[in-house]
């Protein structure tokens, strides 16, 4: 038999490539111009719009023209549609602060509260709300609908952020949550800092629940008063800078979030000057979901029940004032003693 020829030999003495190996140099070609191609056609990432500087925020001091309609619609339905309350713009330039005061201030100790993400009483700790919560433009508003012959004063701020999947809020009111006398009517703007569709989880209220000025507490009492107010209202589609208000005592609720962005919304609760305290009777009786925001009242001897509410914890929002600045100086004097 012959012996193989040189180049036979050297073949077989050559170490075999491997077959990736192969594959790739074969690709090489195709996958450089693949990632050209996409390199060139990918539309462009779109820039992150820049916070507006604090010194920089709207201030929204202008006032907001509230119409008869509306005025109409909040006494007899117990809510009204304020659209265009925030512009579109002023929302957006106040939205990274709103998620940066979330991001600060929520823990998870607060999440037993599974509809949604809240804090309240922001411009307590932060400075900057104070602008956002005592503006004119928002306190008028709350003051027209309420009939306020004085002054207006704001009992808390809210922030809600309701994340894709929490579940629905169920119906409630909120006067019962305050230490505000019943008969004295206080004024909740909910207003959306980002687009909210019906899928979202907009407000829905019980039209005309909030006439009988009276707390429905308990399944029995909670289905007698939404088949008695059966009609319902609210908003589907709001864009940022939209609001809703509703008194204090009219029965709302929302539905779980069914949309992929968070729903994001802040709520403002004013008061007329004047609104008193409740009886000590009273509000013994009341829910402790807003208890943080006014046992602070009573430490400092605010909470002198029957009197009107005078107190930098419950600052007035409208004529302006400064007042809210006297708030972190107020030294305890009390200690809670109604059980918790």
């Amino acid at each position: 038999r012959l012996d193989p020829s040189p180049h036979a030999r050297a073949r077989a003495m050559a170490p075999s490539t491997p077959v990736w190996a192969a594959y790739l140099v074969v690709l090489a070609p195709v996958l450089a111009w693949l990632a050209g191609h996409y390199r060139t056609t990918s539309p462009p990432k779109a820039k992150a719009k820049p916070v507006v500087p604090v010194e920089l925020l709207p201030n929204l001091t202008d006032h907001y023209s509230v119409t008869e309609a509306q005025l109409e619609s909040f006494r007899r339905n117990g809510w009204v549609s304020v659209p265009g309350l925030l512009s579109p713009e002023e929302a957006s330039a106040w939205r990274p602060h709103v998620d940066g005061a979330l991001k600060r201030l929520w823990t998870p100790a607060q999440g037993k509260d599974t509809a949604f993400r809240r804090v309240d009483n922001v411009w307590r700790s932060n400075a900057t709300f104070a602008r956002l919560s005592l503006s004119p433009r928002i306190a008028g508003v709350a003051g027209e609908l309420l009939g306020c012959k004085g002054s207006v004063r704001l009992y808390k701020d809210t922030i809600f952020f309701k994340n894709p999947g929490q579940v629905a809020s169920p119906w409630h009111q909120d006067h019962i949550s305050t230490p505000f006398d019943g008969r004295d009517r206080i004024a909740n703007c909910w207003v959306a800092l980002s687009s909210v569709t019906s899928g979202m989880g907009p407000l829905t209220f019980a039209e005309g629940s909030h006439q009988e000025i009276l707390p429905f507490e308990g399944r029995e009492e909670l289905g007698r008063a939404l088949a008695k107010f059966g009609g319902r209202g609210g908003v589907e589609r709001l864009r940022p800078g939209d609001a809703t208000c509703h008194e204090g005592w009219t029965l709302h609720s929302a539905e779980p979030n069914q949309g992929d962005p968070p729903r994001k919304a802040m709520a403002f609760l004013y008061a007329c000057e004047g609104a008193r305290v409740a009886s000590r009777e009273e509000l013994e009786g009341r829910s402790r979901d807003d208890f943080s925001v006014w046992k602070s009242w009573y430490e400092t001897g605010a909470l002198r029940h029957g009197q009107p509410v005078q107190t930098p914890l419950c600052p007035r929002a409208l004529p302006p004032s400064e007042e809210w600045r006297l708030a972190a100086t107020l030294p305890k004097l009390l200690h809670w003693d109604i059980e918790e």
